[in-house]
């Protein structure tokens, strides 16, 4: 949009026509709006008018369980209409990425701070809107924005406690779409020194104290209450304590010795390994076709046709599950496997000629879902861990080899 030179007026007159961005920006510097400690990350790539159906709300706003202030967008929307948007007053931050439809890559808006400002500008019904637009890859920085962009009293939506947690949760734990970034695995002062920084001085002190323990005691792996810690199935930095890994080398303090095969024949780069069978652990959510491909392939690569045995876990990292969740999870898992491995038989008896029916009683020689990785790790009343190796779907106790009843 062409932009104009105008006098330092502070109202400007149509704003969608005649918005002058330059005066605009000598007004509001870019990135003066964003704390300093993260501003590097934050490439700007300009002050623009775009279109108000273009803007998603963004994954990292989500921390609070209330995004906007009603009666401030009242105010708002009254305002806009009234006077138009002021030159100096900072836009909306929009992080511009990527995302694929069909073949071809889009441009793809997600408004990080401003949403106030975008209920009332729908709600007066504006098409247009302007805004800040950065690229910005590091979720570490994103989040922060995200829980510091309102660091300010009345008027703007501040965060609760609660909203803090989920937030603290998240640097944690990560989710299905933000990597974990406090540690590997965190300390409790590297939890402690994130919930400063992203409280600053909204809360007082036993507040924020409150903060720290309520996300320590969901990721602390000795507590006494039934608790759901989040496998991860990636290594190096994002490897959690309950990790895939840590697991399936016997390595994790609440499974000791418990060694299943889990990378087809490369299973814990463990010298001292006797397992002989191919092994490959699935997550519930993308994972099972693609270890179930993987399960072939190494099966016809291998001269001794071994078994293939395949264990689930069940990955969340949005929130803590129960016994209920972890048991319909677990349930809709194998179904998702039933079906999967029905799909393969009938696509090999459809270029092979042989029976379905002999297919699968192929498959039944060649694979075996041993099992799920055990999730409910908390303990009862006697100080008794509840899953200790892997169950079936209903959470018994299974061999971690056979499948069989312990």
């Amino acid at each position: 949009m062409k932009t104009q030179e105008t006098q330092e007026a502070r109202k400007p007159l149509n704003w969608a026509n005649t918005f002058d961005i330059v005066l605009s920006l000598k007004k509001c510097p870019p990135g003066n709006n964003i704390k300093k400690k993260y501003r590097d990350d934050f490439k700007f790539v300009g002050r623009q008018i775009i279109d108000v159906k273009s803007v998603n709300i963004m994954k990292y706003a989500n921390v609070r369980k209330e995004l906007v202030k009603n009666d401030l967008v009242d105010d708002l929307a009254t305002s806009f209409e009234q006077q138009r948007y002021l030159h100096d007053q900072f836009p909306p931050i929009v992080i511009l990425d990527s995302k694929q439809v069909s073949s071809t890559l889009v441009d793809d808006y997600g408004l990080l701070a401003g949403n106030n400002r975008f209920a009332a500008i729908k709600r007066i019904g504006w098409d247009k809107m302007i805004v800040d637009v950065y690229r910005c890859n590091k979720d570490r920085a994103l989040l922060s924005v995200a829980c510091t962009s309102n660091h300010h009293r009345a008027p703007f939506k501040v965060m609760t406690e609660s909203d803090y947690v989920r937030a603290g949760k998240q640097a944690v734990w990560g989710t299905d779409s933000i990597n974990p970034f406090l540690g590997n695995p965190p300390q409790k002062k590297d939890v402690k020194e994130y919930v400063e920084e992203i409280v600053g001085n909204m809360l007082g002190t036993e507040t924020r104290k409150r903060i720290v323990n309520k996300i320590w005691i969901d990721r602390d792996i000795n507590v006494t209450n039934e608790q759901f810690q989040p496998y991860t199935s990636s290594r190096g930095v994002n490897l959690s304590i309950n990790s895939v890994d840590l697991f399936a080398r016997g390595k994790n303090p609440n499974f000791p010795d418990i060694k299943i095969p889990y990378r087809g024949d490369m299973h814990m780069d463990d010298h001292n390994n006797t397992i002989e069978d191919y092994g490959y652990i699935m997550d519930n959510a993308q994972g099972i076709k693609d270890k179930l491909s993987l399960g072939i392939r190494k099966y016809n690569e291998g001269n001794t046709k071994k078994k293939v045995l395949f264990y689930i876990f069940i990955m969340s990292g949005k929130k803590d599950l129960g016994n209920t969740m972890i048991s319909a999870g677990r349930k809709a898992a194998l179904k998702k496997y039933n079906n999967e491995l029905e799909q393969y038989a009938m696509f090999i008896s459809s270029v092979s000629g042989m029976d379905i029916d002999e297919v699968k009683e192929k498959f039944d020689n060649i694979f075996k879902l041993v099992g799920f990785l055990p999730h409910n790790i908390g303990k009862d009343s006697k100080g008794n861990q509840f899953e200790t190796t892997i169950v079936n779907e209903d959470g018994e106790p299974v061999h971690h080899l056979t499948g069989e009843l312990l």
